[in-house]
């Protein structure tokens, strides 16, 4: 399992309009159809991007530059522009604990807060308002690992609320 990042060239914009972020989710969706990867998380924000993705480690860089070329060329299209969308091809993080994957499941949620974009609850490109059951369960987001890793069953929801919860804490006892 990775931590995936992108970032905008130049600290300019990776998602424009709601068409752009629909995009990205589209050939997420589609990479996990074509079995490419399974996809646990992801966070889209405006100038980057956060997956949390299992992958063959033999295949990620195949699989990345295969997502960022699509979205690279489809954003340049959409915006009448040429260039570089991507600051670099990707950063990828190996998840390397049960403890790390949870600092990870915070860490994703709360990065809308971070950057003034909202509640984690309520931001529309993140997978956490489906993890914890706000909204329906986005069909392409396998967040299995992420329940089994706070003790699986009913309450592995809560649980995950209470996490980004102390977080928020943290943030603001810091």
């Amino acid at each position: 399992m990775y931590h995936v990042t992108t970032h905008a060239v130049a600290n300019s914009w990776l998602f424009l309009e709601d068409e752009d972020y629909t995009t990205r989710l589209s050939l997420l969706a589609q990479a996990v159809a074509d079995g490419w990867m399974r996809c646990h998380a992801f966070c889209l924000m405006g100038n980057h991007e956060h997956l949390l993705i299992s992958v063959d480690e033999n295949r990620l860089a195949a699989l990345m530059q295969r997502l960022n070329r699509s979205y690279a060329g489809t954003f340049n299209s959409a915006h009448h522009r040429r260039g570089r969308v991507y600051r670099a091809p990707y950063n990828a993080e190996p998840v390397i604990s049960e403890r790390h994957l949870i600092e990870l499941i915070r860490y994703l949620a709360l990065n809308p807060e971070h950057a003034d974009f909202g509640r984690a609850e309520s931001y529309r490109f993140s997978s956490y308002p489906a993890l914890v059951g706000i909204v329906q369960p986005i069909s392409f987001v396998d967040p299995t690992p992420l329940y089994d890793v706070v003790g699986g069953g009913q309450n592995a929801q809560r649980t995950i609320v209470n996490l980004v919860a102390d977080g928020r804490l943290r943030k603001r006892a810091a």
